[in-house]
């Protein structure tokens, strides 16, 4: 499910595909899991400019190397994707775990909350040996992605 194609070709930009029919096609898979760089979107905000988690350096940074990543792809567009991510995940999914990268980044995973598989994803997920438990991500993360629960609108 990632744009560059490794796991389908579809959102890889192989297909002149709107964003509108990129997400379409996200929402009909419906992913019990999404890993993202990214945190979600700030409840209840509706426009990135106002969003302090997507004005953040983690999310600018996010933005550069993905721009830097696909040469050819529009910035703008990038950036539309990126937010319209962060939007879907803080409304569709909770916090999973996250895995530590490098420097100032975690891969964060995040499981759909209606899943019916939501459950034992959720344990393994948590009981990896590889899952940060420990780490404080306030320093990275503007919104918090384990705040993200099942209880979350």
């Amino acid at each position: 499910m990632d744009p560059v194609g490794l796991c389908t070709d579809r959102v890889s930009g192989r297909y002149p595909l709107t964003l509108d029919e990129v997400w379409a096609y996200y929402d009909g898979v419906a992913p019990d899991v999404i890993y993202s760089t990214s945190p979600p979107a700030t409840a209840g905000v509706t426009d990135p400019d106002r969003d302090p988690g997507f004005v953040s350096k983690a999310v600018r940074e996010n933005l550069d190397r993905g721009v830097e990543m696909v040469r050819y792809w529009d910035p703008a567009k990038v950036r539309e994707n990126a937010w319209r991510e962060m939007c879907y995940v803080r409304d569709k999914y909770e916090f999973g775990t996250c895995y530590y990268l490098d420097g100032t980044r975690w891969l964060i995973a995040y499981v759909r909350r209606t899943s019916p598989r939501r459950a034992p994803i959720l344990q393994a997920l948590r009981s990896s040996r590889w899952a940060d438990r420990e780490s404080d991500l306030a320093p990275t993360y503007v919104t918090e992605p384990r705040a993200l629960g099942a209880d979350s609108d």
